[in-house]
């Protein structure tokens, strides 16, 4: 494959020195935004404050919370709640472990060239316009992009793994935290991953962007992570033999309420432009990591891997969000045996 280095607005694609990462990805990432984040951190770091305590409800489910989110509107608004003042600037122990995988030579390359396929995702997808019923589109490889290099140049650039593949941002998981089916606890906690995060150019304010203290949990996010935190334990086990991202960055919301509407349903020309980008990208990661296998996260998405994947084996796993009954049963097992079915070695 032929790969042309991504250069965007100062952000230069690459895998952050150790040591030296953290502060180049923030200097690299605010030059991307024009220097937007330093300007909003002081006055937002109080409204954040204020939103974190005691705000956490557990359970709550991708499509409910509305009540709860009202009653913390106002504060959003004076503030427009940003940079997760409660734990931002100190990562989680794991997240300042050596990743020893990371160190060799050609998982570094592979990095970068998934850093250079989100860029240039960000750039294309840019410049497209949604009209009615959708009132506003999040994209957190723009905003949450610290968050996401961390996941890219932690536990990406494996080879010969398992692809698994999901559609697009839940409100409460990768819109908040820009990690694929991030659930915040799940990102913290379990991946070792938390980052300053911005906000999107035009915030609903039923969706309000919390960044790594959103108070709801991302039931989709909680399933997947949870998984392979039970049967794997460390991150490092689990990304030794997969490695999960989305299709589309893009979230889209409608209405009052901020109804989310799936790229699939989007109406057939805004649906192609975004398909034809989507696709272009996919199949740019298929051929960067070469992965035995790629398995799409729902039946929609397991559409476009079997487009993108050529001679690469495909396949499907139910979607673990809560709107369908059959997940409530047990995801994991359900999912284990599909896995299994496809010649899956879980050990």
């Amino acid at each position: 494959m032929t790969r042309k280095a991504v250069k965007r607005g100062g952000l230069t694609s690459g895998v952050p020195e150790r040591g030296a990462g953290s502060a180049r990805v923030e200097e690299n990432t605010d030059k991307m935004h024009g220097g937007r984040a330093r300007g909003r951190v002081a006055k937002q770091a109080a409204a954040q404050k204020a939103l974190a305590p005691n705000s956490r409800k557990d359970g709550v489910p991708e499509e409910s919370g509305h009540a709860e989110t009202e009653k913390l509107l106002p504060a959003a608004k004076r503030a427009r709640v940003e940079e997760n003042a409660a734990g931002q600037s100190s990562s989680p122990s794991r997240a300042s472990e050596p990743n020893a995988t990371q160190l060799q030579p050609d998982v570094q390359e592979r990095c970068k060239v998934l850093l250079e396929v989100a860029q240039d995702l960000v750039k294309q997808l840019q410049p497209l316009k949604f009209k009615a019923p959708v009132t506003h589109v999040y994209n957190p490889l723009e905003y949450a992009m610290k968050s996401y290099m961390q996941y890219v140049t932690r536990y990406g650039g494996r080879s010969g793994i398992v692809l698994l593949v999901g559609l697009n941002p839940g409100p409460w998981g990768m819109a908040q935290t820009g990690v694929p089916f991030g659930d915040t606890s799940m990102v913290k906690d379990f991946l070792g991953i938390m980052a300053p995060v911005e906000q999107p150019p035009k915030v609903h304010p039923k969706r309000l962007v919390y960044g790594f203290s959103c108070p709801y949990k991302e039931v989709s996010g909680q399933r997947i992570w949870g998984w392979a935190r039970d049967r794997y334990k460390d991150p490092e086990a689990f990304f030794n033999k997969f490695y999960v991202m989305n299709y589309c960055p893009l979230a889209f919301m409608e209405g009052p309420n901020g109804k989310l509407r799936t790229p699939d349903k989007l109406p057939a020309a805004e649906r192609d432009a975004v398909v034809r980008i989507c696709d272009e990208a996919l199949t740019k990661t298929i051929e960067v990591l070469k992965p035995k296998l790629v398995i799409g996260i729902g039946q929609y998405t397991s559409e476009r891997v079997r487009r993108c994947a050529g001679d690469i084996k495909t396949g499907t796993v139910m979607h673990p969000s809560p709107a369908n009954p059959a997940t409530n049963a047990g995801w994991a097992g359900i999912a284990e045996k599909q896995l299994q079915d496809m010649g899956v070695d879980l050990s």
